[in-house]
C-alpha cells in the first residue's frame, strides 16, 4: 500500500497554511517522522494536532515560525549526511515514532471503533428519552 512508501523517505515536511491531514497520518502511521509548523487556522493546525498525541516527540517536530521549520530540517537533514549507524536524528526520531504508533491512540481502531460505538449507543439512548437532541451536550467516557 502507499503507507510502505514512506519507508523510502527520511522526514516528511508538512505544507504551510494548509498542512497534509490524511497523508501526514499515513506517514506517522508508517514510521515517517512529519515535521509541521503550526498556523492560525484549522488546516494549519492539523500536524500538529496529530503530534501532540505522540507526547514529547511531537513536541520536537512542531515549529511555530518559518525560520524554526527550516533550521530543524536543516539540522535534521544534516545529522545523517556520513553517519553509518543509528546516529542521526532522524533515524532515532523514526525508531521513537514505530515504537509509539504501536500503542498510540491515534491508530487504535478497535478502541476509536468502541468509542464510536458507545457515542452512537448515548446518541439513540438520549434521542429516545428526550424526543429529539436538541441543546444535548453527550460525553462518552472510556
Amino acid at each position: 500500500t502507499h503507507v510502505r512508501r514512506v519507508a523510502v523517505a527520511d522526514l516528511f515536511l508538512d505544507t504551510f497554511l494548509y498542512g497534509a491531514h490524511s497523508t501526514a497520518t499515513d506517514a506517522l502511521r508508517g514510521g515517517l517522522p512529519v515535521l509541521t509548523m503550526v498556523g492560525d487556522s484549522f488546516a494549519s493546525r492539523v500536524g500538529m494536532s496529530l503530534l501532540n498525541s505522540l507526547g514529547e516527540l511531537g513536541i520536537i517536530l512542531t515549529c511555530h515560525a518559518v525560520e524554526e521549520f527550516i533550521d530543524t530540517a536543516v539540522l535534521m537533514a544534516e545529522s545523517e549526511i556520513g553517519q553509518k549507524s543509528n546516529h542521526g536524528i532522524l533515524r532515532f526520531l523514526r525508531l521513537q515514532l514505530q515504537r509509539q504508533t504501536r500503542r498510540n491512540d491515534l491508530f487504535n481502531t478497535e478502541s476509536y471503533t468502541e468509542d464510536l460505538e458507545r457515542l452512537s449507543l448515548a446518541l439513540w439512548e438520549a434521542r429516545n428519552q428526550n424526543n429529539g437532541l436538541q441543546n444535548m451536550h453527550i460525553v462518552v467516557s472510556p
